[in-house]
This record gives structure tokens, sequence and C-alpha cells, in this order.
């Protein structure tokens, strides 16, 4: 049975040099930009990338792991979720939480209501993925060419026409999902080397209509692909990461 894990609430601290905040728990927490959710606060390669490249481009962070029920959200402006995590671990968590909020692990996306939930996929499409766990794991899974779907929005607007190669992701990211809720905006697809065709990319602006009925609190971003194949993205991978985090850290 899920539950949601209540958010502490706690007053902001001016001093002279810092921003801090506190909880009722007691420690004194900087305020940051980006909450980056991962496994564990000691970052795995691929996360050590993303983490670097998110500060690169201009954001101050805060890496939290299995603690991040004890963050004071208050502290942070954006929510980053990596695919390191423990989906059973995050699951609904950051459902309700009025930030934007990017991530890259697909198994929590029917809890976050951004794709359809496991009642709702329908059993060919259950039996039509084979997966690719043993050879992603591995860190060898494929390059594939991402077709731009919609090329009016600001994340691919400079994609216009253009195949961005791109890894592909382990199909089995999608078994709890598939495709996104029709009110998706799908900003670009691709043709997994099992035969089928995958959203890897996909937004909600704050006030569309995901999974359920459920109305975005705030932006709601899904950028799907194996952590293991950070270290080698080619440019158009890091150009695509860069946009899309442009857009949803943004207010």
């Amino acid at each position: 049975m899920k539950y949601k894990k209540k958010i502490k609430l706690c007053m902001s601290i001016l001093t002279p040099f810092l921003v801090l905040s506190c909880s009722d728990s007691g420690p004194v927490e900087e305020k940051a930009d980006v909450l980056f959710v991962a496994l564990s606060e000691e970052l795995q390669p691929g996360d050590q990338k993303l983490e670097t490249r998110i500060r690169e481009l201009g954001y101050t962070t805060r890496i939290v792991g299995e603690n991040f029920a004890d963050t004071n959200l208050d502290s942070v402006k954006y929510i980053f979720i990596s695919e390191s995590v423990g989906s059973d671990t995050i699951e609904d968590f950051f459902k309700d939480v009025e930030k934007p909020v990017m991530t890259t692990e697909a198994y929590i996306m029917d809890d976050m209501l951004m794709v359809e939930t496991e009642e709702d996929i329908a059993k060919d499409n259950l039996e039509a993925i084979t997966g690719t766990g043993v050879e992603a794991s591995a860190g060898l899974s494929k390059l594939a060419q991402w077709r731009i779907t919609d090329a009016t929005h600001p994340i691919v607007n400079s994609y216009a026409g253009k195949i961005v190669n791109m890894w592909e992701p382990n199909s089995e990211m999608f078994q709890y999902g598939g495709q996104p809720v029709a009110g998706a905006k799908v900003l670009a697809e691709y043709s997994h080397s099992n035969g089928n065709t995958y959203s890897p990319l996909f937004v909600y602006d704050q006030g569309e209509t995901m999974g359920q009925e459920f109305v975005a609190p705030n932006k709601r971003t899904a950028f799907t692909f194996f952590l293991g194949n950070v270290p080698e993205f080619t440019p158009d991978a890091w150009a695509l990461f860069d946009a899309t985090i442009r857009w949803t850290f943004s207010d």
C-alpha cells in the first residue's frame, strides 16, 4: 500500500553570509536551486556527470540519497530525480509538490501519474516488451535515433526536422507505463531494437491534465535514459539534456 510522507515545514533564517533554513529535526540546510535525488549521496559516475552538468548550467545543487524524505523542500526551487533511485522508495512522494520536477527514473512515472498506471496497460503491450536489462546494466545499450515530434516546443525547437543521436533506454523502463497519457506534450520518439516505438521525452506544463485527471501542480518532465550511458553521451544528447533542464528549471 502506497502512502505519502509528510513534508516538514520550517522558517527561513537570514545570516550575513548564508541563507539557511531549519527543520523541526534540527539540521540547518543551505538553500539550493536543485534538489538532486539519487541512490546515495556518494554519486555513481553517471550521476556525477549529470550533477556537474546541472551546476555548469548555473544552478546550485543539493544531493540527497535515501534520506530525501527528511529534506526541507522549501529550501529548493526544483527537483531532479535520477534513474539511480529505487522507485519503490520514491513512489509518489513528489507527485503533489508545487515545484518543477524532472525525472529520468521511468519506474516512478506511473506513481507520478505521468503515464498510464499498471492497471491501465493493455496485456499486449506488456507481452511486447522483451527488456534489455542485462545488456543495459553492462552499459551496452545501443545508439538510437530520436525523432523530434513537436518542434514547436522550446526544448526541441532548434531540432526541427532533425534526428537526435541518443542512447537507447532499457525497454524495461517502459513496463510500468508504456506511453504518456493524452495530455502530455510528446517531444521525441524512437524505434527500439525490440520493434516497439517509445516516447522517452515528454512534458506537462503547470495546470495541464495528467493521468487520472490529475492536474500538474507545476512542470513535470520525463527524460528517460540509462544512467550507465551518461559518460558516453553524444553532443546531441548533452544539448538535449541542457535544453530540457533549462526549460524545466525556469520560472
